[in-house]
């Protein structure tokens, strides 16, 4: 062994890590002389004031799923009574199971945690929450979903707020596997990358927590639980119209320069936006100004303040989130299919077919029965209309003006509500298929597995038969 070349290599190597930790040095230093510029772009209006009061989660709750969400209230104990049903809420599952349109109220709960708090149920929330109110919507035959508003604890409301008002300085990070490669990250970056851990944090402790006492479709297919925020602004919309040059703090918040905007017809100044990028962790939002969204809930004979406001905002918006949430099970059951077809279409192994054949029949047995209610759900437009018929608001959609002379271009005056049940019609045709189509599969599986069976048997029984032979033949020659 060349110790001489181990030493000169390893000196050639700490002479290369230091380089690059320098070219860092030097690259930070130099990008760091506009963060002071960089820092006013995405920085708040003077006396602006962002607060995150809430989330919408909705968990749908299919045929293999019924079960979890009856343990699940079972938990929950009794919530508040809707107008027309007075039994208990596993009660009133167990009936509306077979319809469409029907609605419970599970009721409101306080975090166990908070002692402040005295008013509705206690249930054990993680500390960010200081309360949850939770209802059951029946959306199809076969099809319900649990809409889940939390309220963030006071200490948190202003979370976004705080990291809007940080400063940030330019950071380089190596890439890995590329020597004297570098990543360069700008106080706007790291702004939304820091705004993303913020809601990321929050929402794991309610998806935690959903995974914990009422898991369904969602948390089983290990995927995204839709999610909906309610932010209100002081001073200026959170949505701005598409100017050449936008104001960057509301692209930092994962909020500006949106196409997709609906203002509320029977609300005007509610709001919802759906983010063109996830790097800040943005989701679809539901805003108002301040003094408007208290105005709206006094208007509309609600309790004033904030207080009112949230409850107007909770009523006006969850029949949406209903149908919006099933549309995105059609989304993650379409590639759940894709997964399981292939392993459906996977070569049998020589041993242990008969175990891998048991296991994808307990997965998919109960995935076909899903399929064929999700598409029987999909197909059945008037059970969709009945699940939003409650609330019956309208969300159509805003003009966006674009250029300094901020022209006006116009979209189909089409509302929200009847865009998603389009998409529901187009994606869904083919789930009940897809049902069908992976039971098929597993019945070929499992006939070429039988027959594969049969001709092994076979030839066991001819080597027995011969080997009987030859010890016969034996036995005799041994005899003689």
């Amino acid at each position: 062994m060349d110790w001489g070349q181990r030493a000169r290599d390893w000196r050639w190597e700490l002479r290369q890590r230091l380089r690059r930790r320098r070219d860092l040095r030097e690259t930070e230093a130099m990008q760091r002389e506009t963060d002071a510029h960089d820092n006013a772009e995405v920085a708040l209006p003077d006396a602006e004031r962002i607060e995150w009061h809430s989330f919408w989660l909705v968990e749908l709750y299919l045929p293999s799923h019924a079960e979890a969400l009856k343990a699940g209230l079972k938990r929950l104990q009794k919530g508040e009574s809707s107008l027309f049903h007075s039994q208990e809420p596993t009660e009133w599952l167990s009936r509306a199971r077979s319809w469409s349109g029907g609605y419970w109220r599970v009721g409101h709960f306080s975090n166990r945690r908070d002692s402040s708090l005295s008013q509705g149920y206690r249930v054990d929330l993680p500390k960010t929450f200081k309360g949850m109110s939770a209802e059951l919507k029946q959306v199809a035959p076969g099809v319900t979903a649990m809409i889940m508003n939390f309220d963030l604890a006071k200490e948190k409301v202003g979370c976004l707020q705080q990291v809007m008002e940080e400063r940030f300085e330019t950071k380089a990070v190596p890439i890995p596997g590329r020597p004297g490669g570098q990543n360069i990250f700008g106080p706007e970056h790291r702004k939304e990358d820091h705004l993303a851990e913020v809601r990321g944090e929050v929402r794991r402790a309610a998806k935690g927590w959903l995974r914990d006492w009422v898991p369904g479709l969602f948390i089983q297919l290990e995927v995204e639980v839709p999610s909906w925020d309610l932010i209100t602004s002081e001073r200026e919309g959170l949505f701005e119209e598409r100017t050449e040059r936008s104001e960057r703090w509301r692209e930092a918040l994962g909020l500006g320069n949106l196409f997709r905007q609906w203002e509320s017809v029977d609300l005007p100044g509610l709001l919802i936006g759906v983010p063109h990028n996830d790097r800040s962790g943005a989701v679809p939002t539901v805003t108002a100004r301040k003094e408007a969204a208290e105005s709206l809930a006094s208007e509309s004979h609600y309790q004033d303040g904030m207080p009112g406001f949230l409850s107007l905002a909770d009523s006006a918006v969850s029949d949406l989130w209903t149908i919006w949430a099933f549309r995105d099970a059609i989304e993650a059951y379409g590639q759940r299919f894709t997964d399981v077809r292939d392993q459906l279409g996977a070569p049998n192994k020589r041993f242990g077919s008969n175990r891998r054949l048991k296991r994808l029949r307990n997965e998919v047995m109960p995935l076909s029965f899903d399929l064929q209610t999700c598409g029987e759900a999909a197909a059945n437009q008037q059970a969709l209309a009945q699940a939003y018929r409650r609330s019956g608001v309208e969300f159509s959609p805003l003009d966006f003006k674009v250029g300094e002379k901020k022209q006006s271009v116009k979209r189909p005056k089409q509302p929200l509500r009847a865009v998603i049940q389009e998409q529901i019609e187009e994606r869904g045709t083919s789930i009940a298929e897809q049902g069908q189509a992976i039971t098929e599969g597993l019945r070929v599986q499992g006939e070429l597995l039988l027959a594969a069976t049969n001709v092994r048997l076979q030839w066991i029984l001819m080597l027995l038969t011969i080997a009987v032979g030859l010890a016969s033949v034996v036995a005799t020659l041994a005899a003689n």
